[in-house]
């Protein structure tokens, strides 16, 4: 191991700043008070380090607090409440402050004087940040993988925010609560998260929402990646909204393969085994067409470890946009380090995942494996939350979990293939609600077609006004 050294800021450069914008900005919130509220839009309340003069802080700090109060923020009640609190000289005196006005800013400019402010305190703390970072690689830190995602998370988050405050509160919290609440009742937003594309699934869920980490289990041949390749197809295709697939187990072009031949319903074994009608060749290329346009980007490394997945992400975030991530599966991602147990290993990457939809504030949804036991039970096969493989943190982290069963699995339709079917087994497919933070757990029904690996609604579109929304707890 080399010797440590610490990296100190270099005394003979100085930071990005620039004292006339940051005296144009005060005056113009100093000559018109009604250009707060939009530079707060740029500059958090709390947030006056975006300031690099010492006394320019002191004076913003002024303002607000006369803004709050419904006092005019002039320069004598300025002056007077930075007197009243002995801070009158630390920040320049009055005539410093009656000379801000001096400067002659145009108050139109106001937000583009705090945007550029912002960006010379964003450059201010990528310098800081970036030191830190070099510090900390001199030292020689011995898990160098979570080194680089540490690095990583810190630029991205210099790039997608200006400014996060350590707290918020109560009031601000509700604000925004309300404010959501009103633009859907106005009808300016949608009431749901993201629409699985599943009638009554949605009724339950409300669709995937952002932060939330999904859950998808089920046992082999229950048809959990059909299931995830159909909400992938529902999601981009007909929604147009950008979707993210990590497959650690099939190669890009399988998953493409699977998913035209559900959107064109053709037969997958047939067209692997070249048995291809000239009508399965033209729904094949129309579903092509569909498919090529929609915004799905597909990660089929089969061994990748966790801050792989973060960071790749990260970067379909900032760069594509994406709404929405699903992993297929979760016991596949190598972890960073390893443990004496297999529920360790996977509670720490079930807890990187649900940390990382908070991050990106999108939903994560993570397919998983689940154990014997559902075969073990004499009578009833459904899946319970116990039944996750080495569950352990897995229950805990998400925030949804939804188990596919189907009963035609354990105890085959014997009806006539030509026959309606009578026992009420053949081609349906149950979600399991097994979890649901913000809400009840129940069943919904599918149809399940095995010759396309395609799950389709039974409640049809034009009955949805008719159904009672009202979710039964």
């Amino acid at each position: 191991m080399g010797n440590k050294k610490k990296e100190a800021l270099p005394a003979d450069k100085v930071p990005p700043h620039s004292n006339e914008l940051e005296k144009s900005l005060l005056a113009s919130m100093l000559i018109d008070n009604s250009v707060i509220p939009n530079i707060l839009d740029f500059i958090p309340k709390d947030a006056e380090e975006i300031f690099y003069n010492e006394a320019h802080r002191k004076i913003f700090r002024a303002i607000l607090e006369l803004y709050e109060k419904k006092v005019t923020a002039d320069t004598l009640t300025v002056s007077d409440l930075l007197k009243s609190k002995n801070e009158l000289e630390e920040a320049g005196g009055i005539s410093y402050i009656t000379g801000l006005l001096d400067v002659a800013p145009s108050v139109s400019s106001a937000e583009s004087y705090a945007s550029m402010l912002k960006e010379k305190f964003l450059l201010r703390k990528l310098i800081e940040t970036s030191y830190d970072f070099i510090s900390e690689a001199y030292s020689d830190p011995q898990d160098v993988q979570s080194f680089f995602d540490k690095v990583e998370q810190g630029i991205f988050s210099l790039t997608q925010q200006t400014y996060i405050p350590n707290y918020y509160t109560s009031k601000q919290v509700i604000e925004e609560t309300i404010e959501g609440i009103e633009k859907k009742f106005r009808g300016e937003t949608a009431p749901y998260g993201i629409p699985t594309g599943f009638i009554d699934l949605d009724n339950y869920i409300a669709g995937f929402h952002p932060a939330e980490f999904i859950i998808i289990a089920g046992r082999a041949s229950m048809g959990k990646t059909s299931f995830c390749l159909n909400l992938v197809s529902n999601i981009a295709l007909r929604q147009g909204i950008p979707v993210g697939v990590f497959s650690l187990e099939m190669s890009r072009h399988e998953i493409m393969l699977r998913m035209l031949c559900a959107e064109a319903k053709v037969n997958s074994i047939n067209v692997k085994k070249g048995i291809i009608s000239q009508r399965d060749l033209t729904a094949l290329l129309r579903a092509a067409n569909a498919l090529s346009q929609a915004p799905i980007y597909i990660n089929d490394s089969s061994v990748i470890n966790i801050n792989e997945i973060k960071a790749i992400s990260r970067r379909l975030r900032k760069d594509k946009n994406v709404g929405i991530i699903f992993i297929d599966f979760i016991q596949s991602i190598t972890p960073v380090r390893r443990y004496d147990r297999k529920d360790r290993e996977l509670g720490e990457i079930s807890g990187a995942l649900k940390a990382l939809a908070k991050e990106l504030n999108i939903p994560i949804v993570a397919l998983s494996q689940l154990s014997r036991r559902p075969e073990e039970r004499d009578e009833d096969h459904r899946p319970r939350l116990s039944d996750l493989r080495e569950s352990g943190t897995l229950e805990q982290d998400a925030d949804l979990v939804l188990f596919i069963f189907r009963e035609e699995y354990y105890n085959p339709c014997e009806c006539p293939e030509e026959e309606p079917c009578v026992c009420g087994r053949r081609g349906i497919a149950e979600i399991i609600i097994g979890k649901q933070r913000s809400g009840p757990g129940g069943r919904i029904k599918l149809l399940f077609d095995r010759k396309f690996t395609r799950f389709e609604n039974l409640t049809l579109e034009e009955d949805v006004e008719e159904m009672d929304t009202d979710v039964p707890f």
